[in-house]
């Protein structure tokens, strides 16, 4: 149920292979429900879970360089790969954590809602394969050589969907508290109304970054599907991301990955979602949030990658590890919004660079 959120790259996380996982409810519960009561404590298990799925930047330099299997069963990439297909990481300074994202025109980036801190100028757009070089070249304070690779946030635009999630969990919580006519839920109780939450749909995670300045030289902007119908359960996707590749020992983030040939379980989950397969071992996990899911198109006879969606979160996963299934949001679904909050936050740096001058 977990968003494919943040992988922290702090000491503590190094060196315990990653954060709780809040795979076991009951655990979960305890440790909220000594200081809140029963209702704010489901809103803020929601919230943990969403917030908890961290992998670890810091420490496993050693697996970064050595660990070469994949996003999850899939292969390591150099820097050509997300130069050609437009996919860039990000790291958020202020929480200590990475997502990944795609590169689209006047120096956006498309990822996650739930990859947005509140403090977005806190946020590095790295244009790099491996972004431990980019929290190397922070530590060591060598920001002229950063810059080459990285470029800082200055605006960021969240979908109102997603930021009205927290008031529909509340409103799920409330119903059934009313239906089970409980304000001390079982144990069983406590699980159903979890289990409620994680299928709620239609979370519109999607968000988007003004990054300052120009795209480096040799980067492209990604290129999205024009043809919607092709996201028809069954088909095969790529997907790429800086995320974890093995959701059990969370170890392998920070370096970008491809992996091929992931089934659409359903592309009808929901009207702005697609379901994606993991059950066969390969798919996305933490750190790949924000990443973008491609469907291979011929276009004059060549083979090309096109842009349909951005990772979201895990499904029935209730072991958190990455390996059942994986939502997409269809950035298709939300064009007219893209659109708009596009042109608003463009006008919103002008805005901002016209009051410096």
């Amino acid at each position: 149920m977990g968003l494919y959120r943040f992988q922290q790259f702090t000491k503590e996380t190094a060196h315990s292979g990653g954060s709780d996982m809040k795979s076991n409810v009951g655990g979960s519960w305890g440790r909220l429900s000594s200081n809140l009561s029963p209702k704010w404590a489901l809103y803020s298990l929601m919230a943990l879970t969403y917030a908890s799925c961290a992998p670890s930047l810091s420490a496993p330099e050693q697996n970064l360089q050595s660990e070469q299997k994949g996003i999850i069963g899939g292969q390591q990439v150099d820097t050509s790969f997300a130069q050609k297909n437009g996919v860039v990481g990000i790291v958020d300074l202020s929480k200590g954590g990475i997502c990944t994202g795609s590169l689209l025109p006047n120096s956006i980036v498309l990822t996650a809602g739930h990859c947005v801190s509140n403090n977005a100028k806190a946020i590095l757009v790295v244009f790099d394969s491996d972004l431990m070089k980019a929290v190397s070249l922070l530590k060591e304070n060598r920001i002229e050589e950063l810059l080459k690779i990285a470029r800082p946030v200055t605006v960021a635009a969240v979908n109102p969907e997603y930021a009205n999630l927290n008031t529909r969990i509340r409103s799920l919580v409330e119903e059934k508290f009313k239906e089970m006519n409980t304000t001390n839920p079982t144990d069983a109780q406590k699980g159903e109304i979890v289990a409620a939450i994680g299928e709620l749909k239609d979370h519109g995670d999607i968000a988007l970054l003004k990054f300052k300045g120009e795209k480096p030289v040799g980067y492209s902007e990604a290129s999205f599907l024009s043809n919607q119908a092709e996201l028809a359960t069954g088909k095969d996707v790529v997907l790429s991301g800086y995320g974890l590749d093995n959701g059990k020992d969370n170890t392998g983030s920070g370096v970008l990955r491809v992996v091929d040939n992931i089934k659409i379980a359903n592309g009808s989950f929901a009207s702005t979602e697609v379901l994606l397969d993991q059950t066969q071992g390969k798919g996305a996990c933490r750190g790949d949030s924000g990443g973008p899911a491609f469907i291979k198109v011929t276009e004059n006879g060549e083979t090309k990658l096109k842009l349909w969606g951005v990772t979201s979160r895990g499904y029935r996963d209730r072991k958190n590890d990455c390996t059942q299934f994986s939502v997409y949001t269809n950035s298709l679904a939300w064009g007219s919004w893209l659109a708009d909050a596009s042109k608003r936050i463009l006008e919103l740096e002008a805005s901002a660079n016209t009051k410096t001058k």
